[in-house]
């Protein structure tokens, strides 16, 4: 059947309602990821990115076809599967667009070509090709990167989160977060061993999705700089070196986005315009959430107003925002009894 998203027309079939991960076999069509890929053409066109993407994962193609169309950028497509080849060569001749379509292994071809972009969007957890990925990368190359394994990477099964990445991760109104600084910190590991580096572009969680995107730089002093910059995390979100029993990580503990990276947003994407502008307010403040529906349960009152609390901490000279982890918590630098005050007077 023909659909339609942002600029192409595309043959594809549908996997799923509009909500949660696609199908694992198969060529379909994930409308639910259709954010995702409007906030990729927005931000290739705020960077004014121009190169060769690699669209690794391709499926039917649609973000590559709609990187290709709508940013007036090179794209080379990629799957293993022929059907997937075929369907790609199909939509590139209904959109009147060229591009070269490789049928075989991702990891292969990103052993035998350099490119200055490159999407891995797999199914379930990207962890097992990052490191490719970043092999066939240009310096200052962007890598983009989805992961679907939230179960994993929030800490809801915290074996197979330290057994992809290395880390540990706990239920709590942070996990969400935690959960995109494990993965960010994961390719800054691997990265390095490649002697690189990585520059976060913006990274966020939406629906069943964590999303980064990274400028990759090459050279040992970049990569001991990244290395720096990921750490163990203790229950009351102090930075330390070392894991503890109740510590987090090992997570990236810089900004989860670069404010002047961040593309505007036309307001009738409401979903897409709401995250960024709310990733906007937060993305300066230090790491870790103060868990509103705690809080109120500590002082014995009735749940304030998230906005009211936000508003009161701005008024003492603390930095404090919503966030897009979670609607019930604050982004904040006053400390939880601080917090715990305000609320009690509010």
């Amino acid at each position: 059947m023909i659909l339609e998203e942002g600029k192409i027309a595309f043959e594809g079939q549908i996997s799923g309602k509009g909500k949660g991960p696609g199908k694992i076999d198969g060529v379909f069509y994930n409308p639910a990821m259709k954010l995702c890929r409007d906030l990729h053409v927005a931000l290739f066109n705020k960077i004014n990115f121009k190169g060769c993407m690699l669209d690794a994962m391709s499926a039917t193609g649609i973000r590559g076809l709609r990187i290709a169309k709508e940013c007036n950028v090179t794209v080379d497509f990629c799957d293993k599967n022929p059907e997937a080849v075929e369907l790609i060569t199909e939509n590139l001749k209904l959109n009147k667009l060229k591009a070269d379509v490789y049928r075989k292994n991702a990891s292969i071809l990103l052993h035998e070509k350099l490119y200055d972009a490159v999407d891995i969007d797999p199914f379930g957890s990207p962890a097992p090709y990052i490191l490719t990925a970043l092999n066939g990368l240009r310096n200052g190359g962007i890598l983009a990167i989805t992961a679907t394994d939230t179960g994993a990477l929030c800490g809801t099964y915290q074996k197979a989160c330290f057994r992809r990445y290395k880390a540990i991760n706990r239920k709590s109104i942070s996990s969400k977060e935690f959960a995109l600084r494990i993965l960010t910190g994961f390719t800054a590991r691997q990265a390095a061993l490649l002697d690189m580096g990585i520059e976060v572009i913006l990274g966020y969680y939406e629906g069943h999705h964590f999303r980064v995107y990274l400028k990759i730089h090459r050279g040992a002093n970049r990569a001991d700089k990244s290395l720096a910059m990921v750490k163990h995390v203790s229950s009351d979100f102090q930075i330390i070196n070392h894991s503890t029993p109740d510590s987090y990580g090992p997570m990236w503990t810089g900004n989860i986005a670069d404010e002047k990276y961040l593309p505007e947003i036309n307001p009738d994407n409401k979903k897409l315009y709401k995250l960024i502008n709310i990733l906007k307010s937060e993305c300066k403040g230090p790491l870790g959430l103060q868990d509103l529906v705690k809080l109120s349960q500590e002082t014995k009152i009735n749940m304030p107003k998230r906005d009211s609390i936000i508003e009161l901490l701005k008024s003492k000279g603390f930095f404090a925002s919503q966030s897009i982890f979670s609607p019930l918590g604050i982004r904040t630098d006053a400390s939880k009894s601080v917090c715990l005050e305000i609320i009690s007077n509010a």
